[in-house]
């Protein structure tokens, strides 16, 4: 349920050909690669970043990770608490004055709650209000995109005493 109306074409087999004032109609590459060996080669150039060579455990397949690096029962938790939502406050697609200053405003106090409660179950809340944000995005300087990892905060540990 996005507000994405991108429709995807498929993935090309061969290199792309890219007209430039030096080689006009000639592919991207000196010579023409299957698109395979580029994403191959894209694929070991982001490994050797993840994974230096200074780090001796093997690469986990892209599927693995696919199963790996998600929580089911979280997301079917926060699911049936949209479901439930949908009694309460209308269907989403009805967009009650959902605002991003709302919405920001909603996770923060979420979030304090959860620092002073631990209750897994605000987690999930905040989780929703986070799609909804992404879902109803109206903020004035709205876009997608990575930033760099100077300007994004870090997972960090803090300490804490009994």
């Amino acid at each position: 349920m996005s507000n994405n109306n991108t429709t995807w074409a498929p993935l090309p087999t061969e290199a792309p050909v890219f007209p430039s004032s030096s080689r006009v109609g000639r592919p991207l590459f000196d010579s023409p690669q299957p698109l395979a060996d580029v994403r191959q080669w894209i694929r070991r150039r982001l490994e050797q970043r993840a994974f230096p060579a200074h780090r001796s455990r093997p690469l986990p397949s892209y599927a693995h990770l696919m199963r790996s690096q998600w929580v089911p029962a979280f997301e079917a938790g926060c699911r049936r608490r949209m479901v439930l939502g949908a009694f309460r406050y209308g269907l989403l697609s009805e967009n009650k004055g959902i605002t991003w200053r709302n919405v920001t405003h909603n996770i923060r106090a979420r979030l304090d709650l959860f620092t002073r409660h631990g209750d897994g179950e605000i987690l999930m809340d905040v989780a929703n209000l986070c799609m909804l944000l992404w879902h109803f995005n109206d903020h004035p300087s709205r876009c997608f995109g990575a930033i760099s990892s100077d300007d994004t905060p870090h997972y960090r540990k803090v300490e804490t005493h009994p």
